[in-house]
This record gives structure tokens, sequence and C-alpha cells, in this order.
């Protein structure tokens, strides 16, 4: 409070604070589902990529609360706004940037900046952890893909995992597990989004085989709707 309030009558000019965790909470303090599941940071779980985000000072409108997807990247296009940059400006940049301003959410005005449908995750190294992509949609639906070689210590070797991380914060039910109803247009949407992004010669999208993961979650998604019958 008193740095606030310091910076706040020495500055010349306004001021917005912005206060976010890091990449997810560390092992030792993220009380895991059970010993097989370590989802806490340096996983594509919650519980490594969801963090706190709070923004105060200058132009926020009263106290609100957003459950809109937001990803770090869209910190810069939000305060570049604020600093008076034009959204058109950035939108129709040579290299456009990756995040979308969420301005409205912090000062209620209006924006025409497209809304962000999915977020994506990729995670993995050649030593330590497998590879990994994921993607997250606005209803909290979360669908991850991983490596074919290197299953182990996580999710007890799961190829495909999908999570209702809106009804079940701590992904502590893999809903390809029986018994299982899962809506298959949300899960396709997500996998073609993972998989446009791993076309993008991301760093380590070279293991990715889209014909491959295609297949498999199909017969995923064909189990699950037997079961369901």
């Amino acid at each position: 409070k008193r740095l606030v309030q310091t910076l706040e009558q020495e500055m010349d000019r306004p001021v917005l604070f912005v206060f976010l965790g890091d990449n997810g909470s560390a092992a030792e303090v993220f009380a895991a589902v059970d010993d097989d599941n370590v989802r806490s940071k340096a996983t594509l779980y919650d519980g490594g990529v969801r963090v706190p985000l709070m923004i105060w000072g200058a132009g926020v409108k009263g106290a609100r609360r957003s459950d809109r997807l937001i990803h770090l990247a869209d910190l810069f296009p939000t305060l570049a706004t604020f600093a008076g940059v034009e959204e058109d400006r950035m939108q129709n940049a040579d290299r456009p940037l990756d995040g979308v301003t969420f301005r409205p959410e912090v000062d209620g005005s209006s924006s025409n900046a497209p809304a962000r449908a999915f977020s994506f995750f990729e995670r993995g190294n050649d030593a330590l952890l497998p590879f990994a992509f994921g993607a997250v949609d606005e209803a909290g639906w979360k669908l991850i893909l991983r490596e074919t070689e290197r299953q182990t210590n996580y999710s007890a070797g799961h190829l495909i995992e999908v999570y209702d991380t809106e009804n079940d914060a701590l992904e502590a039910r893999n809903l390809f597990e029986t018994p299982c109803t899962l809506p298959e247009a949300r899960v396709m949407a997500l996998f073609e989004f993972i998989a446009s992004k791993a076309a993008e010669n991301h760093a380590h999208s070279d293991w990715f085989e889209e014909e491959f993961y295609s297949v498999k979650l199909q017969q995923a998604l064909q189990s699950c709707v037997s079961q369901s019958d």
C-alpha cells in the first residue's frame, strides 16, 4: 500500500499497477490429486498455467472480476491501449501481435479487438519432459495431447486427456475415462486448433503427427459414445 501511494504521489502521470503470478505453483505448495499426477508448475494443467492477475490504478472503473480467457501475451496490447496506441494500428501491423487487449474488462469500454476463442500451450524438452500440446477454450474445456514415446509420469501415461476445468478445477478426472460423455464438436475444435499451431513450426512440433492423433481422438470419442449408450 505504501509503495502504491508513494508512486502515485511522485509520478507526473497516471499510474497503472499490474500484479500477476509466475507460471504456476511449485510442486511443494500444490496439493496434487494423487502421487501419480504432478499438476503444478512446468505442466499443462491449470495448476501449472493458471495464475492470479490483478490490475488497478488510473483508468480502472471500480471493482470488477472477469472470467475471460486471458494469456500473458495479452498484457502488452492491453497496456499499449492505455498508453494511447490505437487497436487498429496493432492489428494491422506487418507482424501482428499474439496478444489481444482485455482493456474492456478493466475500464468497461468497448473494444475492436477479436475475442480469443482458444489459448494454446506447449511444453517439453529433450532431457526431462515429454512433449505435449494443450488448448483450452472460453468455456474451460481443455485438450492435452502427449508425445507417444514418453508418456511416463503424466496422468497414468494417457496419450489424450480432456478436462472440464470450469467444473473440475483440479482436473481430477480425465473425461475420456469410463464413464464418459463429451461434446464431440468442442473437442474436435480444440484438436484442430492444436493442429494449426503445430503447423506453424513451433520448437517442439516435429513430433506431432496430425493424422495419428486424429485417428486416436476419433477412436476415443467413438468409445466414449459407446460407453454412454
